[in-house]
Formats: structure tokens, C-alpha cells, sequence
């Protein structure tokens, strides 16, 4: 276990997490599995959510998509995005998730996060699949799937070349 002094210095940033990480091995503490951090990971973004938290845990690719389809979304008009793409729905009232790691390697994983709306009165399910990849020791979301979406990274490309050509997307 890390000691409160260390844990102190590591706050005033004094030791970097680097450090921790060593003194948390000599001290007999296993970092975490990948399969764990990978849960952790999905699970973090279902709590509290917003869809703003996209752009800050897409790779880069899907972050530079996220950013072409704001610079050619027309001000006022919604982007590719009409809907919170961690639910695949407009209102996520009684949203209970269920989080399974389907493979996962040093460098990708592939989890189904299982959603149940119990607060509707068709009691509704649906899954989300996340492809995730990790980038210098942090996972980040490389693309997303669901039944109505098979590729969110896909939407996007879609959208963005039709806004380019002077169209607009299917949704308007």
C-alpha cells in the first residue's frame, strides 16, 4: 500500500504517477489487469454521462471526426449526433448498465455494455459495443456500435461528406 507522506507528495506533485506505480509494485500492490481497466473504463463513462464526454474519450481519429462535424454543422442545427450515442436514446430514465469485456489484448478491446431502461413501460434493452484501443497506457474509444448504428465512426464519415458536398445528412 502507498503511504499517506507518498500519496502527499504525489498530490503536490512531487512524485509522478510513474513513481506510484513503482512503489505501489515494491509495496505489493498489482497494478490492474487490462480486462479491469477496460471495465472501468466503460463503466466510468455511464456515470454521471453526458454526450460532451465523446470528444474527450475518442482516440484521435474519432475525435477529429467529432470536431469536422461541429466546424460544418450550420450554427443552431444538430450535428450527426441526434441522439446520446452511450444509450443509443433521447432519455436515459431508469438506465441500468450491465458492462462485458468481450476480448481484450494490450493494445484493443472490444466490450458490450448491456442496457436495461427500467423506468419506461416497454422495460426496453439495447447494447452498445464499444471498440476501444489504448493509446500510451489509456484506453479511448476507437469506434462504437449498436442495433441502429453499426458504426459510429461510420456516421460521422457519412455525415461529414455530405455536409462537404453542400448536402445535408439524412436526418434533416
Amino acid at each position: 500500500m502507498i503511504s499517506r507522506s507518498l500519496y502527499r507528495f504525489a498530490l503536490a506533485g512531487l512524485v509522478t504517477p510513474g513513481w506510484l506505480l513503482i512503489f505501489s509494485a515494491a509495496s505489493g500492490a498489482e497494478p490492474l489487469s487490462d480486462t479491469t481497466q477496460v471495465e472501468t473504463f466503460v463503466k466510468k463513462l455511464y456515470s454521471p454521462r453526458s454526450t460532451t464526454k465523446l470528444k474527450q474519450y475518442a482516440d484521435p481519429p474519432l475525435a477529429a471526426l467529432i470536431d469536422e462535424d461541429a466546424r460544418l454543422t450550420p450554427k443552431g442545427d444538430e450535428g450527426a449526433l441526434d441522439f446520446d450515442p452511450f444509450c443509443n436514446c433521447q432519455d436515459d430514465t431508469g438506465l441500468q448498465v450491465q458492462v462485458v469485456v468481450r476480448s481484450v489484448t494490450p493494445k484493443a478491446a472490444t466490450v458490450d455494455a448491456n442496457l436495461t431502461f427500467s423506468g419506461n413501460t416497454d422495460h426496453r434493452r439495447d447494447k452498445i459495443t464499444y471498440h476501444l484501443v489504448n493509446l500510451d497506457g489509456a484506453w479511448r474509444i476507437h469506434d462504437m456500435s449498436s442495433k441502429d448504428v453499426k458504426s459510429l465512426t461510420q456516421l460521422f464519415v457519412t455525415s461529414n461528406a455530405q455536409m462537404v458536398r453542400g448536402g445535408c445528412p439524412d436526418r434533416c
